[in-house]
């Protein structure tokens, strides 16, 4: 293995001894910084994911009226540039619940939930986003990430979430034979 690439990993997520590189993204070892504006919302930030989980608003059964914010920030240190895929889904009220993710301060994707004729605004029916996939280069040295998720308002969500992941790009490798935590062949989403 290239020493240059090495990825960390801790012994609750750790890979397969035959788990290829690419599949372990940023490394297991990778430490989030989670904040929130509320004890309702769930962040979920490990090794290459992380989760955003809003609490339902009353008008959807839920017990919030909040308007919610949530944030995950890890620094990743890398001996060169390297190209990671940003792999990300959602669901969310049309035109309300946004995400924006960015590396040292420049906003590479910002995604706010629309419809996709299933979903409207103002009602408890949530729009659902499926994994979006872009690339996404990361700078030898020090990068700051910063995935950011906000409702804009208290109102209309309902098992409304942003689901994140970063695998080394190109990254054909059958990710299933990694053992421990790694997910990257399944979609980040709530359990049910």
């Amino acid at each position: 293995m290239d020493p240059t690439n090495a990825l960390t990993t801790t012994p609750s997520d750790q890979p397969s001894a035959f788990c290829p590189l690419c599949c372990s993204g940023l490394g297991a070892s990778v430490d989030w910084v989670t904040t929130q504006n509320d004890q309702l919302s769930t962040v979920t930030a490990f090794g290459s994911e992380v989760l955003m989980e809003f609490a339902d608003s009353k008008e959807c059964g839920g017990i919030t009226g909040l308007t919610q914010t949530m944030k995950a920030t890890a620094t990743i240190t890398l001996a060169a540039s390297t190209t990671f895929n940003l792999l990300w889904s959602a669901v969310g009220e049309d035109k309300y619940e946004t995400m924006t993710i960015t590396v040292n301060g420049d906003i590479k994707t910002q995604f706010t939930a629309v419809t996709n004729g299933a979903c409207l605004v103002s009602t408890c029916t949530m729009c659902v986003t499926l994994e979006q996939t872009q690339p996404m280069v990361l700078s030898s040295g020090s990068n700051i990430i910063e995935v950011e998720a906000t409702t804009k308002d208290g109102q209309y969500h309902q098992g409304a979430f942003f689901g994140v992941r970063f695998t080394q790009a190109p990254c054909d490798e059958d990710c299933s034979v990694c053992g421990g935590g790694n997910s990257a062949n399944k979609p980040i989403a709530p359990s049910t």
